[in-house]
């Protein structure tokens, strides 16, 4: 591994350390004041400045994220909430929703709620909110690369209902300046269950700001609005912070690349000399993504959400149109999100 400037094996790394702690690793500890008090955190950090806070009782979603001091991801002003204080009306999602660099929704609706097939959904579903069981984190080598990790499983059921789980697995090397976040979803259940999701992985200033763009390949670039209409042509542009800025949401088709991923980077030359997050995922398991543009003062924010389903109006709309994706008994899926950070611009730029 490569770490400030020269080559380290395991033995000559472990050489120099007490505990491996000393430069890197995932702390548990406890939330303790505010909305979120009483919930469990894993605050992971690694050797090359690379930083993020996982919160097991909200669906081992991850709110802070940083790079060597410098923000990633944005924070809500509701903060990190406890589930148990979340109201599930029409607009209490925006009271628990801390935002941050990953928010899952799921696992069987996202979008608005309503009702769907006899059953009252709730806006971008119930995972967010689910704690996780099986926790594990830590380290492990493998050979002379060391691997930081953060493990956890939630469960979405109801009796004669929905049947399941999320077993979800967030890594980052030691030495690297990349977080990978893997999820195996399946059902445990004996009916054929819906199954929507939808990674709402959201940017923030200092990352957002003035002269940032958004780079991506895309086939289609589709408005869900009016509203979003009228940004249509700025779509890839950050301006700064407006007042009454109202959301725009794209519905977007990426193009893959030759590994088969969807790719976007956020990149904003003015910040430590040019800084950028790149965010690429499997493009089979999750083939759209809608973008989310918020320029309001203090709702200051650009959600990239990759997607399993086209339909961002909730599930109702996605049954109707015969998008709606399902899971049937036992079936597994598995999804793959990475996040890195790069200090070189997007070629061609």
């Amino acid at each position: 591994m490569h770490l400030w400037g020269r080559q380290y094996t395991r033995e000559t790394l472990l050489r120099r350390v007490g505990r491996l702690e000393q430069i890197g690793g995932v702390e548990a500890t406890v939330l303790d004041d505010g909305p979120g008090r009483g919930m469990r955190a894993l605050c992971v950090s690694n050797a090359a400045g690379l930083a993020c806070t996982v919160l097991p009782d909200r669906g081992m979603d991850i709110a802070q994220m940083s790079w060597q001091g410098y923000p990633l991801s944005w924070i809500n002003n509701a903060g990190v909430a406890a589930p148990g204080l979340a109201i599930h009306d029409e607009q209490g999602f925006g009271r628990t929703f801390f935002g941050g660099m990953v928010t899952t929704c799921g696992l069987t609706n996202s979008g608005p709620g309503g009702h769907d097939d006899g059953e009252r959904i709730y806006m971008h579903g119930l995972a967010t909110y689910a704690p996780a069981g099986d926790l594990a984190w830590g380290h492990r080598w493998e050979g002379d690369r060391c691997i930081l990790f953060a493990r956890g499983t939630i469960r979405q059921a109801r009796l004669f209902g929905e049947n399941l789980t999320l077993a979800r697995e967030i890594t980052l090397d030691l030495d690297g300046a990349s977080l990978t976040l893997e999820d195996v979803v399946r059902n445990e259940g004996w009916e054929t269950s819906p199954h929507m999701i939808m990674y709402h992985c959201n940017a923030g200033f200092p990352l957002l700001d003035e002269r940032a763009r958004l780079f991506g390949r895309f086939a289609s670039v589709v408005p869900r609005d009016e509203e979003a209409a009228r940004g249509l042509e700025r779509f890839a542009l950050v301006d700064g912070p407006q007042a009454s800025f109202k959301e725009q949401v794209f519905i977007t088709a990426p193009l893959a690349n030759q590994e088969g991923r969807h790719e976007v980077m956020l990149w904003n030359p003015a910040l430590a000399g040019g800084l950028g997050l790149r965010l690429d995922w499997d493009a089979a398991t999750l083939p759209w993504m809608f973008a989310w543009r918020q320029l309001g003062q203090g709702a200051y924010v650009l959600g990239l959400e990759p997607s399993n389903c086209p339909v961002i109006t909730g599930r109702a709309e996605a049954r109707a149109n015969g998008t709606l994706p399902f899971l049937a008994p036992q079936e597994e899926r598995r999804y793959q999100l990475r996040f890195t950070v790069v200090s070189e611009p997007p070629s061609g730029q």
